[in-house]
Parts: C-alpha cells; structure tokens; sequence
C-alpha cells in the first residue's frame, strides 16, 4: 500500500512512471527524465536515459513480453523499447526510434522504427567512447 502511494505521488510531482516492481540496475541515470516510464523489463547495468523514454510490454499472441536491456544501454530522447525486444550491450538507441519485438545485437547505433530499424554497427571501443562523458571510463 504504501509503494502504491509513493509510486503514484512520484507519477504526479516529478511526470514520469517508474514502476516500483522494477529493478534499476546499480549503475542507472537520468538526465531531464520529464516523461518518462520504465516498466518492467530487465535492465542491464549503466543504463542512461534522457526525457520521454518508455520500456515497457507489449502483448503478442495471448502472452505478455518485456524487453531485456543489455549493459551500457543509452536511450536517447523519446525513443521507445517494447515487447520481446532484446538489446545487447554497449547500444545507443537514438532518439525518436521505436522498438518493438527486435533483437539488437552488442556494440551499435540504432535509428528508426520497426519494423524498418538501421543499425550502425562499431565496436566495442567505439561506443565506449561515446559514452565515456557520462560514465568516465
């Protein structure tokens, strides 16, 4: 009862849905998360997201799906990740792209909407580097 409450207190002061059942993991950021929802889905360590972000499921065939974020996942502005949506570690979704449903393999840049993604595919090193300004590696 009283998760409920701070989680809809939260909902109302701060406009943005961050279910209580979810865990975020150790290392997670936010900057102007105005709008923004994360459901329940399985997030990875060094998730950073900026305003209008959402995670969440989506119902296929009678069952329930949410995604699974790998580590050093960076969600850009309005980008949505929904359904049975995989994404693999060190990823850059841009901003305005929706997911639904895709598999996203490590070490990328992803644009668009699904069922018509691209992917920039980099190495490892590359997007660490464009992450580098928020986590100091």
């Amino acid at each position: 009862m009283e998760a409920d409450i701070v989680y809809y207190l939260n909902k109302i002061m701060h406009a943005n849905d961050w279910f209580y059942q979810i865990e975020l993991p150790e290392h997670f950021m936010a900057e102007h998360p105005l709008g923004s929802v994360l459901g329940k889905a399985v997030y990875g360590d060094y998730l950073f997201i900026y305003q209008g972000t959402t995670v969440g499921g989506n119902r296929k065939d009678g069952a329930l799906f949410y995604p699974t974020l790998g580590n050093n996942v960076l969600l850009y502005a309005n980008s949505t990740v929904l359904g049975n949506t995989q994404i693999g570690n060190n990823v850059i979704i841009a901003a305005d792209t929706y997911l639904m449903n895709e598999i996203i393999p490590d070490n990328c840049i992803v644009f668009g909407k699904s069922p018509h993604i691209k992917m920039k595919i980099k190495d490892e090193k590359y997007i660490k580097d464009m992450t580098s300004h928020i986590w100091r590696w």
